[in-house]
């Protein structure tokens, strides 16, 4: 069985390898920067980014002690502790390639088992889960956005004219409505800070573009 005690938190070193890709990457959620061994884990960071249920996440974030069928002791440290509302969630990030993998299958073992044993979650996420439709490239596009300041007159603006048309509006009909409120900015990328920061929504499973159909989520107008 795993061993369910106390747990020192990021044990696992980010090195470089011929077949890992690392990097930093300038979380919100944290408040700083964290590192990736993967493209894999690179790519969920953008999820959780935009999924309202994270307060935080920890890279590699410490090590679970188990045995196999066999009795024979291993070591596992998963890839991701994610934070959330509710529940915190273990992931493990693998290729789809080596979702069967015995040692993938080793490692879910031990990882479900801690998981189980301490109300939390487990999940194996592959690229293909990531990669599959348009989301992803969506979610890269909005967090290019993320830190932008969107003026208070534009954000009300929106909501003002999406509150008088609640099935939505095209992403180009919003900017035409926008028109004069403020002359110097690009209001492109204003829209998309505020689809990013959940004041607006989109369905992100298709291509986001001009003709998009945009909606509110009911963020209250300044007084």
């Amino acid at each position: 069985m795993p061993d369910t005690g106390r747990f020192a938190m990021a044990v696992r070193r980010v090195t470089t390898s011929s077949r890992s890709i690392i990097g930093s990457f300038p979380s919100l959620k944290n408040g700083q920067p964290v590192s990736y061994q993967s493209t894999i884990e690179r790519d969920l960071l953008y999820f959780l980014e935009y999924d309202t249920t994270v307060c935080c996440y920890t890279m590699q974030p410490f090590v679970i002690k188990g045995t196999d069928a066999e009795g024979v002791p291993h070591t596992y440290t998963p890839d991701i502790l994610v934070e959330r509302t509710t529940r915190r969630t273990v992931v493990e990030c693998k290729p789809a390639a080596k979702r069967d993998h015995p040692h993938t299958q080793q490692q879910v073992a031990l990882g479900q088992a801690w998981a189980d044993a301490n109300g939390c979650d487990f999940v194996l996420i592959t690229d293909a889960d990531l990669r599959t439709g348009h989301r992803l490239a969506n979610l890269k596009l909005l967090w290019r956005y993320a830190r932008l300041a969107v003026p208070q007159a534009v954000t009300d603006r929106c909501l003002r004219v999406l509150t008088r048309e609640p099935a939505g509006i095209p992403f180009h009909a919003l900017i035409s409505a926008l028109d004069g409120v403020a002359p110097s900015l690009n209001l492109a990328p204003c829209l998309y800070a505020l689809l990013f920061q959940h004041v607006l929504k989109t369905d992100l499973d298709h291509p986001l573009t001009s003709t998009s159909l945009l909606t509110h989520i009911g963020a209250p107008l300044r007084a």
